[in-house]
């Protein structure tokens, strides 16, 4: 799964996995809320941040299909990074990166769908 994550290589395999890495902590982290909850958040909120967290691990789905499919690995991906973005758009670091780790998908998906690929 990780040799799927890395391609093409370079600069943009390098980012591809720190993204996915980022996205998966974050989904983890929306799990934990919601298993710790204390701040004792309603049905709803709870619901939010697992909805936010499957967005998040979705997105690392996305960067694992980008090698074999890239169109529909694009569009994952990108959709668990903007819900990075905008979930947690009280911090300035997610407000930034999501949208980045998004550009990064697109970036990616053109580099499979030329066959430029490593």
């Amino acid at each position: 799964m990780f040799r799927n994550i890395r391609e093409p290589g370079g600069v943009i395999g390098a980012f591809a996995v720190g993204s996915t890495v980022l996205l998966l902590l974050s989904g983890l982290f929306s799990v934990a809320v919601i298993a710790k909850n204390s701040q004792d958040f309603g049905a709803g909120e709870r619901t939010i941040w697992g909805v936010v967290g499957v967005a998040n691990w979705l997105g690392c789905v996305g960067f694992a299909l980008g090698r074999k499919h890239a169109l529909p690995g694009m569009v994952v991906a990108a959709i668990g990074a903007l819900a990075f973005s905008a979930f947690y758009f009280w911090a300035l670091l997610p407000l930034l990166l999501g949208p980045a780790i998004a550009l990064l998908a697109v970036l990616r998906a053109q580099r499979f769908t030329r066959g430029t690929a490593v």
